[in-house]
């Protein structure tokens, strides 16, 4: 039982603290939406052991898919050829840019390569079949050869209207695969205490919120969670069966 109550402990700590920060980070209308967050870290984070083993389950349940290594092989390899053409193209203006501005800036411009080529090699292979991959490699590595005019209005804004359109084409199923998962997960994992949890932490955001600091409300939510399942829950209002140790 003492396992138990550090358990319900740090799942409403942590999920108040979360939820503290949210709140006084947001702007003053949109508070109430640490309250949320909180609330969910709480819910969650109790028995996260049990999360863990409930996801792979729940995937397996609302779908069929798994991952194509080949793929992610593909991607790998069309990602090295995008970022090593891109960045011979930006590392001149990033030159450019530590001349007549900050070296923050060229800095990120710089960072941005990687990001870029992972793009083009993604918008380059979305709905390609496996036996395409290797062919799609190919393309990418010819890329280098390319010159910057043909990339760029003609190459990367061909790829990326491709990876824009497949992207929206696909963002309802996505919504629904995303929703059904989720409530695959709750119902694997929902028990009372586990929302109980979720509602004092949720309170402990309050609180932290109110008195403008984060760790006083997570150890309000910390304490007040043990005490609501203690005292309240376990033996006013009999909700969570008393468990032999």
């Amino acid at each position: 039982m003492k396992k138990q109550l550090q358990k319900v402990f740090v799942a409403c700590a942590l999920g108040a603290f979360i939820g503290s920060l949210v709140a006084l980070q947001l702007n003053h209308y949109f508070w109430w939406v640490g309250l949320f967050v909180g609330g969910l870290v709480g819910y969650f984070t109790y028995e996260f052991k049990e999360v863990l083993r409930a996801i792979p389950e729940a995937w397996r349940t609302v779908t069929s898919w798994r991952p194509d290594f080949e793929y992610w092989k593909a991607l790998g390899k069309a990602s090295i050829y995008s970022t090593i053409f891109f960045s011979v193209i930006t590392v001149p203006f990033a030159m450019l840019f530590l001349l007549i501005s900050e070296i923050g800036v060229a800095v990120a411009y710089l960072l941005l390569t990687p990001l870029a080529g992972l793009l083009m090699a993604r918008s380059v292979l979305c709905g390609c079949g496996r036996e395409k991959y290797q062919s799609k490699v190919q393309e990418q590595r010819k890329l280098a050869r390319h010159n910057a005019l043909f990339v760029y209005f003609w190459y990367l804004p061909k790829l990326t209207l491709k990876g824009v359109w497949w992207t929206v084409l696909h963002i309802p199923a996505g919504i629904v695969l995303l929703s059904c998962f989720i409530w695959q997960v709750v119902k694997l994992i929902h028990s009372d205490e586990r929302l109980l949890c979720g509602v004092d932490a949720a309170i402990g955001a309050l609180v932290g919120y109110l008195v403008g600091n984060a760790l006083i409300g997570a150890l309000f939510g910390g304490v007040f969670g043990v005490a609501n399942f203690e005292l309240v829950s376990k033996l006013l209002l009999k909700v969570v069966p008393e468990r032999s140790s």
